[in-house]
């Protein structure tokens, strides 16, 4: 295998970047010509070359092939290192050669089929932190859009995107062309591509999943038990993005709504033909951009590790109850579930209730929030006891439940249905059943032969 050459990302030579590209891989399409090479004193390539790569933008996973020149540069010796991997490595700014159509290349890897090094570490207190700065060229709702599709991580797993500080590894967050982003963490500062046409939840988590380490789902390594591929209406140049990759599936089902599974049409090669035909029901809804699935976070928590108790319910209408309802629920537990429909708001009636009672709800309780966050608009606070909640109703598609018990007595839990409705149901609602359930005011139950009241904050 030839010796590569490497830039250094811990150099002080902060404009450069230190970008791989395929050098001859056996069986594959990309070609970078020539490879840098080795010299006496730097690490050289000649002046100009022609690099073969991809635009990714997010509407079709698409196909906008076309040839760039690029500028290759000296770099002193100090900075060059000796390597033996399948790879060229050169300097390229932006422009970047991208596999599947958004995964920027450094090593075919997929989830646990990598060393350690790939994924981000665990601190002591179980979180996984992953530092991160955003560019100053996105404007203030872009930055909104771009923390708020992370903050779902932090509620529904261990993993945390925390600002960069002097931490060596981080991501570089930018408006560089397109949609992409590496796979697993490689060094340095690493770059995920967020343009303009980018800026919606589904994307970017789709982003950010790639640089926790997941690959596409329609290129597991057992998707053919699960879709065809129609190559033939697929266009030869694109053929590449539709490869079974080698992965760890972590013991977890195809998941035909993961935010990382391609639409029936990508890169069609003529409308209305589809490249990804789901099995055996071909009417199965796959390439949803709404934002994690259930099974995403599954994946997430499992590679990483996770010790929580967390569930997505992304379905337009279902039921979310604590754990072994009507059954005791367990102690010591701290759960969330975060309800999120495709659009409009969120109806949630309860239709069993049954916490211990304790003084200002101190040992188990149920909150709800207005959002997807622990720091979004409260609309129960702490509730415990038994009795008959009120309706609940969000401002927009999202709301979150968190569920905490102690070491104690334990009750039945809890049971509630919610579906989603536009602002004329639920006003609907809210005006049939006024002589009910009254907005402000406070509802009486009982617990071990005592009654406590609940306090609505609404």
């Amino acid at each position: 295998m030839a010796t590569e050459c490497l830039c250094d990302p811990r150099s002080s030579v902060s404009h450069l970047e230190a970008v791989p590209m395929p050098c001859g891989l056996r069986g594959s399409q990309y070609r970078a010509s020539p490879c840098c090479v080795r010299a006496p004193g730097a690490c050289r390539s000649p002046q100009r070359g022609k690099i073969r790569f991809q635009r990714h933008t997010p509407k079709q996973e698409l196909k906008a092939w076309y040839w760039k020149s690029l500028v290759y540069r000296a770099l002193p010796q100090h900075l060059c290192i000796s390597v033996a991997l399948p790879l060229c490595f050169t300097v390229v700014g932006t422009s970047q050669l991208l596999r599947e159509g958004d995964i920027a290349i450094q090593q075919s890897r997929s989830a646990r089929v990598c060393p350690n090094s790939c994924f981000w570490p665990k601190s002591t207190d179980g979180t996984v932190p992953v530092p991160y700065t955003i560019s100053s060229t996105y404007s203030a709702e872009d930055v909104t859009a771009i923390t708020d599709a992370m903050s779902e991580f932090a509620t529904l797993t261990c993993i945390r995107f925390v600002n960069h500080t002097a931490e060596p590894n981080y991501l570089q967050i930018l408006p560089a062309n397109g949609c992409w982003s590496f796979v697993g963490k490689t060094w340095g500062g690493q770059q995920v591509s967020l343009s303009g046409e980018c800026m919606s939840k589904g994307i970017i988590q789709h982003e950010l999943n790639h640089a926790l380490g997941f690959y596409h789902e329609q290129n597991r390594s057992d998707r053919d038990n699960y879709v065809t591929i129609m190559t033939k209406n697929i266009l030869p140049d694109d053929i590449d993005k539709f490869n079974r990759e080698n992965t760890n599936n972590l013991g977890l089902e195809y998941d035909y709504s993961s935010v990382m599974h391609y639409g029936m049409y990508a890169y069609s090669n003529a409308f209305g033909q589809p490249t990804i035909v789901p099995k055996p029901n071909p009417n199965i809804p796959i390439g949803q951009r709404y934002g994690l699935s259930n099974l995403d976070v599954w994946k997430i928590n499992t590679l990483y590790q996770c010790d929580l108790c967390s569930t997505l319910l992304p379905d337009p209408t279902g039921t979310v109850k604590s754990s072994n309802n009507p059954s005791s629920y367990p102690n010591n537990i701290n759960c969330v579930y975060l309800i999120r429909v495709p659009s409009d708001k969120i109806l949630l009636q309860f239709d069993a209730f049954d916490l211990q009672w304790s003084p200002n709800c101190a040992s188990d309780y149920l909150t709800i929030y207005d959002g997807d966050n622990k720091g979004a608009p409260v609309l129960l606070r702490k509730a415990c006891g038994t009795g008959q909640l009120r309706p609940f109703f969000s401002s927009g598609n999202e709301m979150l439940l968190e569920f905490v018990t102690d070491d104690s007595i334990t009750a039945s839990g809890f049971k509630a249905s919610y579906s989603n409705g536009t602002v004329l149901s639920v006003w609907l609602h809210m005006i049939s059943d006024v002589g009910k359930y009254q907005r402000g005011s406070q509802i009486v139950g009982s617990a071990n032969g005592r009654t406590a009241p609940w306090h609505d904050p609404s």
